[in-house]
């Protein structure tokens, strides 16, 4: 087989660390870590014909590949990481990051288990990033109560905004992903009011930061 330099590749969940020639046969195999954190000497012609994907792990994870676990953890990676997506200003371009761990979906799901039905992953403090302690599994609803106030809303009442051409405060909510309007006012007082009234009517409690 021809050399070929393959240090730092990855193939599948495997990245190649070092080349190694077992002299007993003459062979190349390469050291390799795999995504979930484990070391494994790998043929050379295995890993570049496809035969072998990851350290073994993949063979007990790969049935999740289609779940709305995995789909959850994918995207969470991808708004705080990948700068193409158009997700990223508002997530890792907002300084928003990931802990170590959980960039492998192992430890990932060990953490936070399956995802239930109806949920999503939210973080708990909106100002601090994706770790165990500061996420759950939340409803929309629950998330919308959660949503950090937008940087261009200087009234200091979520969901409210001026109306230049009313001369008004227009006032919104968000209540399972769908935004509902509450009305305009001449004062932020009003506004605000109004949206503890829109709180308890839509979400069932005040949100106690406005």
């Amino acid at each position: 087989m021809k050399k070929i330099n393959l240090i730092g590749v990855k193939f599948g969940r495997l990245t190649v660390l070092e080349e190694v020639v077992e002299r007993r046969e003459g062979r190349i195999v390469d050291l390799c870590e795999c995504e979930c954190g484990k070391k494994r000497k790998v043929r050379r012609d295995d890993i570049l014909s496809g035969k072998t994907k990851s350290c073994g792990c993949l063979r007990g994870t790969h049935r999740m590949y289609l779940t709305t676990t995995y789909k959850t953890w994918k995207s969470m990676i991808q708004r705080c990481i990948n700068k193409k997506t158009k997700e990223y200003p508002n997530y890792g371009g907002m300084g928003i990051i990931i802990c170590e761990e959980w960039k492998t979906f192992s430890n990932f799901f060990k953490d936070m288990g399956e995802r239930p039905e109806g949920k999503t992953i939210d973080r708990k403090n909106n100002n601090l990033g994706y770790f165990k302690e500061n996420c759950a599994w939340s409803t929309r609803c629950e998330q919308s109560r959660n949503t950090r106030m937008h940087s261009s809303n200087k009234t200091g009442v979520r969901g409210c905004y001026w109306d230049k051409r009313r001369n008004r405060y227009l006032l919104e909510i968000n209540a399972n992903n769908i935004r509902y309007y509450l009305g305009v006012f001449k004062t932020i007082e009003e506004a605000k009011t109004a949206r503890k009234q829109g709180e308890l009517k839509f979400w069932g409690k005040n949100d106690n930061r406005n």
